[in-house]
């Protein structure tokens, strides 16, 4: 498991080279790609701003909730480990579509060569947009 986890994080950052020493820029790299990611795939119904207002969400029933209050709605604690298991689908979102979360489960991980463990690649992914919305907590 600790491999699966270990490539996960590879995968979303792509970290290349070893030594275990994170470069200053690498924080605002996974926060840009966090962003990028974030509003390719959930922005249209969370919404730019991920207050829930984005142009799809007034076709929606329920309506999608507001993001940067995920933190204040769990006594002001960001669930990380929730919110990575509803974004990657092991926590079905009824909304989302099926288990593979939100039709984006399957993306996520269409673009890692066959070789590598897809369910790696789809968490990693996922983790990257779960950094992205802990930063956006008020």
């Amino acid at each position: 498991m600790r491999k699966v986890a270990c490539l996960a994080v590879v995968l979303a950052l792509g970290c290349a080279g070893a030594g275990g020493s994170e470069e200053p820029e690498e924080p605002r790299r996974v926060a840009f790609q966090g962003e990028e990611l974030y509003h390719r795939y959930c922005g249209s119904c969370h919404g730019r701003a991920a207050d829930g207002s984005g142009p799809v969400a007034l076709l929606l029933d329920p309506r999608p909730p507001d993001l940067t209050r995920i933190a204040a709605r769990n006594g002001g604690t960001f669930p990380q480990a929730a919110v990575l298991r509803t974004i990657d689908g092991r926590d079905p979102v009824v909304a989302h579509g099926s288990r593979e979360m939100p039709i984006w489960g399957e993306r996520f991980a269409a673009a890692v060569p066959p070789s590598a463990h897809k369910a790696a690649a789809r968490r990693g992914t996922a983790l990257v947009i779960v950094e992205y919305l802990r930063g956006l907590q008020r």
